[in-house]
């Protein structure tokens, strides 16, 4: 299993915003979403420290 030590720090911040990036993605694939899944979210988003924009998550790059 992978520890915070296998990654360096751009590394950890990519797998640390995945969830809430996954959640936004299933969020916008439903037709009109829902206010209450938005809100847990956001306070999921603020739990973790993750800033969220208007437009959600900026896609990964792919530089590795």
């Amino acid at each position: 299993m992978a520890t915070k030590a296998d990654f360096n720090a751009e590394e950890w911040d990519r797998l640390r915003e995945g969830p809430a990036a996954a959640a936004v993605l299933v969020i916008a694939a439903d037709k009109g979403g829902s206010l209450r899944e938005s809100v847990a979210l956001d306070q999921v988003a603020s739990t973790l420290g993750i800033e969220r924009s208007a437009g959600g998550p900026a896609p990964a790059d792919d530089e590795g």
